[in-house]
């Protein structure tokens, strides 16, 4: 017998979260949308000369906290090298709005990893200044230990994990909603 406090997942019914309308509640929406950002990625591994595997799918869920509904409807649109599969770039948007939730990038080479934020943070908000960006990217590739950097309304978060020889970086948005 466990005495620890439960949490249950549950899934959600894609027809049913549609019709209501209501976004994800467990994550500080973007402003920018899967619309706004998916091609231009998929332009840049293009321009890179960097074949991807483009996949995305969807993960409709929700627990209950306190009698409360945390809801977590996430579409992924997702990159992965074809060679090395730990190598992803991937978004998730709200399933319901088509907004970002957050954006991941996973990188054997560093700087590979800083110009994919760079480019992720151009494309999510026009309105940063190529010396915010700049600043952002120079301060990740000075870093030697955790990465938490703030551009504009954006949170940059991650670090290298030796195990899988990875850089690994997440941005959320810290625009209030």
């Amino acid at each position: 017998y466990d005495d620890a406090k439960e949490s249950y997942v549950y899934e959600a019914d894609y027809d049913e979260i549609m019709q209501k309308g209501e976004p994800s509640n467990a994550y500080t929406l973007f402003e920018a949308t899967k619309n706004d950002v998916v091609p231009i990625i998929d332009e840049y591994f293009i321009e890179q000369g960097i074949t991807m595997n483009y996949e995305t799918y969807m993960d409709n869920t929700y627990e209950m906290v306190d009698n409360e509904e945390i809801t977590f409807y996430e579409t992924f649109s997702m990159w992965s090298k074809t060679e090395d599969e730990a190598e992803l770039y991937f978004i998730s948007s709200d399933t319901v709005t088509g907004k970002l939730l957050y954006v991941a990038v996973y990188r054997e080479n560093e700087e590979e990893a800083i110009q994919l934020i760079k480019k992720s943070l151009e494309t999510i908000d026009p309105n940063l200044t190529s010396e915010q960006l700049q600043e952002t990217c120079d301060n990740i590739a000075n870093s030697t230990d955790y990465v938490d950097e703030i551009c504009g309304d954006y949170e940059v978060q991650g670090e290298f994990l030796e195990e899988q020889n990875l850089y690994c970086y997440y941005i959320t948005s810290l625009l209030a909603d």
